[in-house]
């Protein structure tokens, strides 16, 4: 068989060895350098880094040649946040008076916009045994309390019965700051004046 002889192959082996500890005790001006047994496995350890790349790069082009099924699913998004529409007209189905009267006054409406009444100020509704000459008296005060516009509310019909009787009422105020509060009171027509037979129905509003 080819090769060295064995007496020596015996003495390259152990020329071999001779150098390897000779290189490790070889002094050296860092503590910290590293032996030749651990650069062989710092070599062998990237190697094997390397390898893992290249194995995971390949399976990354094969899965975007079938179609990328492993691309990860973008999260929803967040729909949108409105803010809760504020109502066009303030509305007052039933209504209990100043004196605790539920068959005078329902239905009504002010007209608004965001919440803030418009101007002109416009009010629709029903009244019954609420009017005298078919009107009755619907005042506008500001946050004082100062009376800053009025109007008669006028009967849509016969305004002679017992029966619910629309009505409708507009007029102009001057401008408020904005954000201002106030207060609109629809009264009974009361021709006699006497406050007993007085009553009234107060809507706080915001100008």
């Amino acid at each position: 068989m080819g090769g060295y002889p064995s007496g020596q192959r015996g003495q390259t082996v152990n020329l071999l060895a001779l150098r390897l500890r000779r290189f490790e005790s070889f002094p050296t001006h860092h503590e910290n350098t590293p032996t030749l047994s651990e650069c062989f496995h710092s070599c062998q350890d990237i190697c094997d880094m390397k390898s893992t790349l290249r194995i995971l790069a390949a399976f990354g082009v094969a899965m975007s040649l079938i179609g990328g099924g492993c691309a990860p699913t973008p999260p929803p998004e967040n729909p949108a946040i409105t803010a809760p529409s504020m109502p066009s007209v303030l509305e007052f189905k039933s209504v209990t008076t100043k004196k605790s009267k539920t068959d005078s006054l329902r239905n009504i409406v002010v007209e608004s916009t965001g919440g803030k009444i418009v101007n002109p100020l416009k009010i629709t509704g029903e009244a019954r045994l609420w009017y005298f000459e078919a009107v009755f008296p619907v005042t506008l005060h500001d946050a004082q309390g100062r009376t800053i516009g009025l109007g008669p509310a006028q009967a849509k019909s016969d305004w002679m019965t017992e029966e619910w009787v629309p009505f409708e009422v507009r007029f102009a105020f001057p401008d408020q700051a904005p954000g201002s509060k106030g207060t609109i009171v629809l009264m009974n027509d009361n021709p006699s004046g006497l406050e007993e037979n007085s009553d009234s129905f107060e809507i706080p509003v915001i100008f």
